[in-house]
């Protein structure tokens, strides 16, 4: 197993870059779908306990920038 391994790293080591690049998309991307239930989670704590208008704006505009990122 490792022999095919070692065989594949000159192919791995050539795209680098865009093999960090994508990772990097990836990790983003499930760290933006991971918060946006947290931020709801906070926003229905919220209206259950009674909240300002404000407050409500925040979550909002939080779940509008999740949705856009």
């Amino acid at each position: 197993m490792f022999r095919a391994l070692t065989r594949l790293t000159p192919y791995v080591l050539r795209v680098r870059a865009p093999l960090t690049a994508g990772l990097a998309c990836v990790l983003v991307a499930t760290s933006l779908s991971l918060v946006s239930p947290w931020v709801l989670k906070y926003a229905v704590d919220d209206l259950t306990r009674g909240t300002t208008r404000t407050r409500l704006g925040l979550y909002a505009l939080a779940t509008l920038l999740l949705a856009i990122g």
